[in-house]
């Protein structure tokens, strides 16, 4: 019998999952109105953006690590660390120009000022600089750096995803829990951790569910799961969290980032039940498609957005304070400048004043063509990685619909039907299995090209590498051909599915009839 888990959405998709991009949006606003809105910390529990934001990276980079790791960590790497340069080179520049030096603080070295760049632990920096009587207040600098924790967190969690990946795909269950375990431990014990491990492994605790949680969703353990389970478990979690909160409040009142337990909960439950229905959305619904451009817009630009609002918060007061000197627009409108509504939409204003000057630095880390200002609209998937084309092979494919190539091919019950000629960019194929309950386990082909399946009826196991997905009726799965892979029942029932391929016959694994065997493999679920 072998371990099988359905993946939606499809591993090797071309779209973006717009469901995704949307959740990472809304994040991102509500970090910078966290940040903005002085007694709005009770919008930690209304949305908890940092769990949500790791549970995205966390699914993002299982898709990622598809690819070999020292590839995609080389890459996550470069997109992480070009941008962070830039605004560190900026906020280390203008800490020199008011002659603060890194050796001005307890234990600090100019050497330490490494970890402005490289994130892999706290960096120098003052808590105070100047005076509140200067052209900004004295605290800019602590503002500055405060927002590097996440990257620090996201850093560590990269460099050691390979480790959970495989670790998640042996145990998955013991690897999902691990971090809650961890932070019960530590928030309910009086273990001391040494200082220098302390903010590390508190991060790692708090949100290392929700990363793993993204491996779950991309995987697709947790669609596997049943709905009422998951909304269940969900807010008995953050019910969990809730209370724990509610004996542990201080100064901040309801500020979850302040009661790591809590947050470590209240995330899981909230981030669980928003994976678990996640509707792989190619483009956005109707109601919401108005929104298209903006998200684009904040997720191309998500790095350069959370690295640059708190500082640039800094700069909005000095702008309403000079706005506040003019006697006239004070008169007319003081009730605008003490607003912190105002704040907001005037730090957004500023932000994109950075997307068109620097926010091209994140196309160039990532090796895309530098845009001033990408709001186009995600593309849909294309070709074969799409899923099946109902024209392509229904009755109103039109008058130009080729004819099949050959009479059916099979041999120990696999049958392929050609149903495109041997030439064209797509071929594409009818395939299909009578029920049963054995059958050969073969190799898995590997090969260039690209290919999709799409299930017409019955259970699919579909083998990716290590992988083994189940697939369906009206389920589709893009991926890429060069990773082994092979088809089969999922059970005993009769199956039949199309496979889609940009590539001639004899490279897409569609043999002739006396090789039709290789293609199968047969599981039992």
């Amino acid at each position: 019998m072998s371990t099988v888990m359905s993946t939606r959405p499809a591993p090797h998709a071309a779209a973006r999952d717009r469901y995704l991009d949307l959740l990472r949006a809304i994040a991102l606003v509500r970090v910078a109105a966290y940040h903005t809105f002085a007694g709005a910390v009770w919008l930690s529990l209304v949305f908890p953006s940092m769990g949500v934001m790791f549970a995205l990276a966390g699914s993002l980079m299982a898709r990622s690590l598809e690819r070999p790791a020292l590839g995609v960590l080389r890459s996550r790497t470069r997109r992480l660390l070009i941008p962070l340069a830039v605004y560190s080179a900026t906020v280390l520049v203008l800490l020199l120009w008011e002659g603060w030096t890194p050796d001005q603080e307890a234990g600090g070295s100019w050497l330490q000022t490494v970890f402005w760049f490289v994130p892999v632990a706290d960096p120098p920096f003052p808590q105070d600089i100047g005076t509140d009587e200067g052209l900004v207040e004295a605290s800019w600098a602590a503002q500055a750096e405060e927002i590097l924790w996440y990257i620090r967190a996201y850093f560590w969690f990269m460099l050691l995803s390979p480790l959970l990946l495989t670790s998640f795909r042996r145990f998955p269950w013991a690897t999902l829990l691990a971090p809650l375990a961890l932070m019960a431990v530590l928030g309910t014990t009086a273990v001391t951790l040494p200082g220098w491990a302390s903010t590390g492994i508190t991060d790692f605790a708090t949100y290392g569910f929700c990363w793993v949680l993204g491996f779950a969703h991309y995987q697709g353990l947790l669609r596997e799961l049943p709905l009422r389970l998951v909304y269940t478990v969900g807010p008995v979690l953050m019910a969990l969290g809730f209370l724990w909160a509610m004996t542990h409040l201080e100064d901040s009142a309801w500020d979850l980032n302040d009661i790591p337990l809590a947050q470590a909960l209240w995330s899981a439950g909230f981030c669980a039940m928003l994976l678990r229905i996640s509707p792989a959305w190619q483009a956005l619904p109707r109601p919401l498609r108005f929104l298209d451009g903006a998200v684009t817009l904040m997720n191309s630009r998500a790095m350069t957005i959370y690295l640059w609002h708190n500082l640039l918060l800094v700069v909005t007061v000095v702008i309403t304070d000079r706005l506040d000197e003019i006697d006239a627009l004070t008169a007319a409108a003081s009730w605008a400048l003490d607003s912190e509504w105002i704040q907001f939409a005037a730090v957004w204003l500023l932000l994109a004043l950075v997307f068109v000057t620097i926010g091209w630095v994140e196309d160039v880390a990532a090796r895309r063509p530098p845009q001033l200002w990408p709001t186009g609209p995600a593309r849909p998937a294309a070709g074969p990685k799409a899923g099946p084309a109902p024209q392509a092979v229904g009755p109103k494919a039109g008058p130009a619909r080729p004819e099949p190539a050959a009479e059916p091919a099979g041999r120990e019950g696999l049958t392929v039907l050609p149903l495109t000629g041997r030439t064209g960019p797509v071929r594409a194929f009818k395939c299909s299995l009578p029920a049963g309950s054995g059958g050969l386990r073969p190799e898995p082909l590997a090969h260039a090209g690209e290919e999709s399946v799409y299930v017409l009826s019955g259970r699919l196991s579909l083998v990716l590498g290590e992988r083994t997905l189940v697939l369906r009726p009206g389920e589709s799965e893009g991926f890429d051909p060069r990773l082994p892979h092979a088809f089969g029942r999922a059970g005993t029932e009769a199956v039949e599915f199309l496979i889609f391929s940009g590539q001639p016959r004899e490279r897409v694994g569609m043999p002739d009839a006396g090789d039709a065997p290789a293609l199968c493999v047969t599981s039992q679920a």
